[in-house]
């Protein structure tokens, strides 16, 4: 199906406008302490220390993904850029066999290799979404903000969720992950593109705003990314 082919593809590049850093904050270990560059200390494995890093710097790893690793959308994040984003979250496990799982032997790594689950919620909520409005804007309009007020809170969010037969466990989920900023309590429009990480660049127009001519008229929400 359409909806299905625009929506689980891989970015490759956009010029996104991105929202600010995080905050820098000193690395965390699992109760009872834990050196992870020890082998023989008990500490979080590599990959869940940087998740736990990356949603107290940005509010979640997909808030993470949009403002500072990713912030071009280019669906993918090379070696340099990732150790520079390593030093201001200040991970001081070991880098080399963090990157090499993320990696498995590929120069690059994408916001499915950091968190996967989360990657599959947003897919399918988004797959969701085309299916019952075709483009992400129309369903801001249309199935979101059905009150045309620009924002959602989370009891507002939920109750949309729930008139489109999404459970409350996922729109929990989705809504803490399109959050843009640790401290943000309501959504905008704006907030869905992160539904569009792992688009396709040629196929993140029509996911958002449908094909030509369809895209919708007001609230802001025709905005697409470019």
């Amino acid at each position: 199906a359409l909806c299905q082919d625009l929506g689980a593809g891989t970015a490759t590049s956009a010029s996104f406008a991105s929202a600010g850093g995080g905050t820098k904050t000193s690395s965390i270990l699992p109760t009872g302490g834990g050196n992870p560059n020890n082998p023989g200390d008990v500490a979080y494995a590599p990959r869940k220390q940087l998740k736990n890093l990356l949603k107290i710097n940005y509010g979640s790893t997909a808030a993470a993904w949009r403002n500072e690793i990713d912030p071009r959308w280019q669906g993918s994040v090379h070696l340099g850029k990732f150790l520079i984003v390593m030093e201001h979250i200040q991970f001081n496990g070991n880098v080399k066999k963090l990157w090499e799982e993320l990696t498995e032997g590929r120069p690059y790594a994408t916001f499915a290799d950091i968190d996967p689950e989360a990657c599959k919620v947003l897919l399918k909520f988004r797959l969701a979404l085309l299916e019952k409005f075709g483009c992400l804007a129309k369903a801001w309009q249309e199935g979101l903000d059905v009150d045309r007020l620009g924002r959602l809170d989370f009891s507002e969010f939920s109750a949309s969720c729930e008139a489109l037969e999404i459970n409350d466990k996922m729109a929990k989920r989705v809504f803490q992950l399109m959050l843009a900023r640790p401290g943000q309590r309501s959504l905008v429009c704006e907030d869905l593109q992160m539904l569009l990480i792992g688009v396709q660049t040629e196929h993140m127009a029509i996911v958002w705003a449908g094909a030509p001519g369809d895209a919708a008229d007001d609230g802001g929400a025709d905005d697409a990314p470019s």
